[in-house]
């Protein structure tokens, strides 16, 4: 039965001659017959799906290892634009990923990476916006691309960090 599928594909499928007659049936497989997009659109939506991903976890670690931890309160609204125009005058181009920090009481809150291949640029982002410094090997749980950050100290919440500062709505 799957070969009669076929001949009547090949029945249907044809394209027509400089005469104007049908000739010999169409070389199409039946994904790209009976698909709804053209092959440019897939190609567009294939590109979009490899392009929203991005590297994994463990590649950022290797290739950008300079990173600089900022609560991730203070990187929306109004901070997020002081830092994205700071980056864009400086052509730096941070790979951004985020890390739950843990404290010792069981506080958590979420805070944003934003790491560098060299230790220049995270330096210049350190020195503009006064985050920590954070190793991936040495302050994520045993090292894992995946580990929580766990924190030593007392948990405070920073509503303001030297030109940054969290939104009113998301202050209480």
């Amino acid at each position: 039965m799957p070969g009669r599928l076929a001949q009547r594909v090949d029945r249907i499928v044809r394209h027509e001659n400089r005469k104007g007659t049908f000739s010999s049936p169409v070389k199409a497989t039946l994904e790209t017959l009976f698909s709804f997009r053209s092959p440019l659109a897939q190609q567009q939506q294939e590109a979009r799906i490899d392009c929203s991903r991005g590297p994994s976890p463990a590649r950022i670690d290797r290739e950008w290892p300079y990173q600089v931890a900022l609560p991730d309160d203070l990187c929306t609204g109004r901070s997020f634009t002081l830092i994205r125009e700071f980056c864009e005058e400086r052509r730096l181009t941070p790979r951004k990923r985020l890390v739950q920090a843990i404290w010792p009481d069981h506080r958590y809150e979420n805070w944003r990476l934003y790491c560098f291949a060299d230790e220049a640029s995270a330096q210049a982002f350190l020195d503009r916006f006064p985050g920590v410094m954070f190793d991936p090997k040495r302050d994520r749980e045993n090292g894992k691309a995946q580990g929580v950050w766990r924190r030593t100290g007392e948990y405070k919440r920073i509503l303001d960090l030297g030109p940054l500062s969290v939104p009113e709505i998301l202050r209480n």
